[in-house]
């Protein structure tokens, strides 16, 4: 469940919390398991890896290309693959201790959640990640090191829904087999998009999770439950709401 402080009490995440209970793992953008790269490295980027644990996992920095292009006055270094890379390094370095604790534990660290959005395809920006960081994100003994491979994979409803499952099974199956590690598939959920002729609805949500059990190549999914940009309230062609851009 994603940005969970951005909803009113009993909103949309609540309600799905309550009903799968916590039996089920779910990640929080303002939580102390993810790095948010706009809080930045002198304020551990949010983080208390004290806090989490092999339910939660450790989860990089979501879409570091695309907040630099949307925020170039105050992220533009995050669209550099050194940055990127450095950042981390320097945060598992800082966390080393810690970081090395948790793992023996059993948490396991994603790669950033890349997109296509800028920069480039998916997989070439990870193969550029692991490239760029070298032995660190491979070590064993490194707090660096990487485990998981996670990806954001949003839906819509202007093409057949069919065709976007077996994308994200085929895609998680891809990276699996290039990169050796287990996948994730995060903000696994359909946005408002540009040229839709009606608003997402609670329907179109609910068919989206009963496809979850078809992306068997993945470890996890996590739904996308948020209220997002391009959100559900007001509707997406209200001017105060303009739709999502991927």
């Amino acid at each position: 469940c994603n940005s969970a402080n951005e909803e009113p009490a009993g909103g949309q995440c609540s309600v799905i919390e309550g009903a799968l209970g916590a039996a089920y793992p779910t990640m929080d953008y303002s939580g102390p398991c993810f790095l948010n790269l706009f809080d930045g490295l002198d304020n551990n980027f949010g983080a208390d890896v004290s806090k989490c644990d092999e339910f939660s996992g450790l989860l990089l920095f979501e879409e570091p290309y695309t907040q630099a292009d949307r925020y170039p006055s105050k992220l533009a270094k995050w669209g550099n693959m050194g940055h990127i890379v450095d950042q981390w390094k320097q945060f598992a370095q800082k966390n080393s201790a810690i970081i090395m604790q948790k793992r023996a534990a059993g948490m396991k660290v994603t790669a950033p959640q890349f997109s296509s959005y800028k920069g480039g395809p998916v997989q070439q920006k990870l193969t550029n990640f692991f490239a760029t960081c070298g032995e660190a994100c491979s070590d064993e003994n490194s707090p660096a090191k990487i485990d998981v491979i996670a990806f954001n994979a949003y839906l819509d409803i202007k093409h057949p829904l069919a065709g976007q499952v077996q994308w994200a099974q085929d895609t998680a199956a891809v990276y699996k087999s290039s990169f050796g590690k287990e996948v994730w598939v995060t903000n696994y959920g359909m946005l408002n998009q540009p040229g839709q002729t009606r608003d997402v609805t609670p329907q179109d949500e609910a068919t989206v999770i009963s496809t979850i059990p078809e992306i068997s190549a993945a470890s996890r999914v996590y739904y996308f439950s948020a209220v997002d940009v391009c959100g559900r309230s007001p509707p997406f062609s209200s001017p105060a709401n303009p739709p999502c851009v991927p």
